[in-house]
């Protein structure tokens, strides 16, 4: 849901500053571009550009205003540079196919990676890892595959993360935990298999953790109750067992929360009262309970998007539920 809110909003920014990116139809292509007539950024930093846009069939993007047809290329369609640097670079919802070329990590001032929204194929580039200076990197919405490079450990400044909605497998990376500064944390929608792993409960700045519509398997880690500053959890559409820790019940300015279609098991936590704030809660397609406890059922009442198991703890006949409550 904030993947689209930013998505939408970044096309707006985009349209404002690059008015004129509507397509490339309107431009003649040359035959060949030489860097070395270009003056606002290094020889190596045009070269990656230039590399994006061969690499991803240039010619077929939406927009495209610019690139490869002027020698300025701080004003190419979703480019921004600063002080000789490319900062930022955005074409997402743009029709790119193909491969992410490894000369994007040259760009080693890039601020700002925003590929979302392709049709981008192959493996995340190692060098990637190069960029250093990265506060958010998304790549949602491709057709990714491979596993999530450890070269990006190094990223320690990044403050946004976002890779789902890819064909991405292996275990979900234990160095992400030393990435200190991170908010916003985007997995779902993947292949990932294994367990959570319990030392993303060091990532105390989050403020959204998808994770949903995996393979994973395990028990959910008691650990995810440090995130205090979390707004929105998502565990949905996996293979995870047994209860919901009671640690979550530290989660006091959780708005959303989702852990339907597991294999969750056991009563619901007491200690979720203390989530005065949370209007979206699904635990259907579970074997999760709720406590018949008088305030437990009180507090249920007051959550605008509810979707139920059915279950009450201590009855054998699950109760019948509307699929979502609203009050």
């Amino acid at each position: 849901m904030k993947i689209r809110f930013f998505a939408i909003l970044l096309t707006a920014i985009l349209l404002v500053v690059f008015p004129n990116g509507r397509t490339h139809a309107t431009s003649a292509i040359p035959a060949a571009f030489d860097c070395a007539n270009v003056s606002q950024i290094p020889l190596t930093e045009c070269q990656a550009l230039v590399a994006l846009y061969n690499s991803t069939n240039g010619p077929a993007w939406t927009r495209s205003a610019g690139w490869l047809t002027t020698n300025t290329p701080c004003t190419w369609y979703s480019v921004i540079c600063s002080g000789g640097h490319v900062t930022y670079l955005a074409p997402f919802n743009n029709n790119l196919s193909g491969n992410i070329p490894p000369e994007l990590g040259n760009l080693t001032y890039l601020e700002s990676l925003f590929l979302s929204q392709n049709r981008l194929t192959g493996d995340i580039p190692t060098t990637l890892g190069n960029l250093t200076r990265l506060k958010t990197l998304y790549l949602d919405g491709n057709r990714l595959s491979g596993e999530i490079p450890s070269s990006l450990a190094g990223l320690t400044g990044l403050q946004g993360l976002g890779v789902s909605d890819n064909d991405l497998s292996g275990g979900i990376p234990t160095w992400l935990a030393n990435l200190a500064g991170l908010q916003y944390l985007y997995l779902g929608r993947n292949r990932f298999t294994g367990s959570i792993p319990p030392t993303l409960g060091n990532l105390l700045q989050l403020r959204a953790l998808r994770l949903d519509t995996n393979l994973l398997i395990g028990g959910v880690p008691s650990s995810l109750g440090n995130l205090t500053k979390l707004n929105a959890l998502s565990l949905a559409s996996n293979r995870l067992t047994g209860p919901v820790p009671s640690s979550f019940g530290n989660l006091t300015v959780l708005e959303a929360l989702d852990l339907s279609y597991t294999s969750l098991s056991g009563p619901l936590p007491m200690s979720l009262t203390n989530l005065h704030v949370l209007d979206r809660f699904y635990f259907n397609g579970t074997d999760l309970c709720e406590p018949p406890d008088a305030a437990f059922q009180n507090w249920l009442r007051y959550i605008l998007f509810l979707r139920r198991s059915g279950l009450i703890c201590g009855q054998q006949t699950p109760q019948m539920f509307l699929p979502l409550a609203m009050r």
